[in-house]
């Protein structure tokens, strides 16, 4: 964007207004109820109209939110000064169940366009449920791995626990011949072994507990808090991090992403 390129066209004469004319404008202005009955009184601006926000600046955030769903929300609530509106799309069910075997891979053969792992884990009370993830260039996302491991999970010294941990640890061979590694493993602490989570993954610092946010969030995740204190009472020395997840923000993201039907960018 070419420094001092940008202006607002006037829709009656064509007219070029600048960013030092706001100023006089803004003197003359006048503000006219398009709701004169209304028993309550409101007011609505976008960020054009702002002294303190050059034209610049919002065409720049505009172009920066072009193509991501959740930037394309915040320009349009915070400098449009608009409601966003959802595109909603039907899913085909039989659309996404072919689409889940596309992506099933064998861990041994990695997309050569895998270029980080990351991993999730979901606690229930009689298994840990692992599922491992490759991602590429723009989020673009594979499936590596996925597998239900059945045990006493209230139990930190049953087999299940380590059977993850070896999941999450091992390498996995990229066609280059490099060996990639798990970088950081989501594990869910909300359930009912929300203390062996969180003493799992202060003894295993791939393992980072979150929990589903009970309230809105601006973001899909938190920055961690720590936890002092384990199932016995005992203070634990430099406690363990835990992060919320904006819950609807993820399944407002998961959505949109299924209704893409090319693999690529956030696929």
């Amino acid at each position: 964007l070419i420094k001092g390129s940008v202006y607002y066209e006037c829709e009656f004469c064509n007219g070029k207004i600048l960013n030092s004319h706001k100023h006089n404008i803004l003197n003359k202005g006048n503000w006219i109820a398009e709701n004169p009955d209304a028993e309550i009184r409101s007011y609505r601006l976008n960020a054009l109209y702002s002294p303190f926000i050059s034209f610049e600046n919002v065409v720049n955030k505009y172009i920066a939110s072009v193509g991501d769903r959740q930037l394309t929300k915040a320009f349009t609530n915070n400098y449009l000064g608009e409601p966003y509106f959802e595109d909603v799309v039907d899913l085909d069910v039989n659309k996404l169940f072919e689409r889940s075997k596309e992506s099933e891979l064998n861990e041994l053969q990695l997309d050569p366009k895998v270029i980080c792992l990351t991993g999730a884990v979901d606690t229930q009370d009689n298994r840990l449920v692992v599922d491992i993830k490759g991602w590429g260039k723009n989020e673009g996302c594979w499936t590596i791995y996925y597998k239900e491991f059945f045990g006493n999970t209230a139990d930190a010294d049953d087999p299940v626990w380590n059977l993850v941990k070896d999941v999450v640890y091992r390498p996995y061979k990229h066609p280059s011949g490099i060996d990639l590694f798990v970088r950081y493993c989501a594990i869910d602490f909300g359930g009912h072994r929300g203390q062996q989570v969180l003493d799992f993954a202060h003894k295993n610092s791939k393992f980072k507990a979150i929990i589903g946010a009970r309230y809105a969030m601006k973001t899909l995740l938190s920055a961690p808090k720590k936890v002092d204190i384990n199932f016995k009472g005992k203070y634990v020395k430099g406690g363990v991090e835990r992060y919320n997840v904006g819950t609807e923000l993820a399944k407002e993201e998961i959505y949109s992403r299924l209704t893409l039907d090319r693999v690529g960018s956030k696929y």
